[in-house]
């Protein structure tokens, strides 16, 4: 038997850049294939947890919190087929 999707895939890690390769199976299955190593996982981790604790990701999120309430613009004219 063999796993679904059982080729590789290759991700860069989202803290160093650097490419590494993860199974299909396992972004589906565990949602992992983000960090290249357990290093780094720990360094990202401790970076926030910094920025948290001296207040500097209020600063970082304000732009993510007012880009997320804008309104969505609406069409002047109704979608087709209504």
């Amino acid at each position: 038997m063999s796993y679904p999707g059982a080729s590789a895939a290759y991700r860069q890690c989202i803290w160093c850049s650097k490419p590494f390769r993860v199974w299909k199976y396992q972004l589906v299955a565990r949602n992992r294939g983000k960090f290249c190593t357990y290093q780094c996982y720990d360094a990202a981790r401790k970076a926030f947890s910094d920025a948290l604790a001296n207040g500097q990701l209020e600063a970082i999120l304000a732009k993510e919190r007012q880009r997320a309430n804008k309104p969505v613009p609406r069409h002047a004219s109704p979608p087709l087929g209504m």
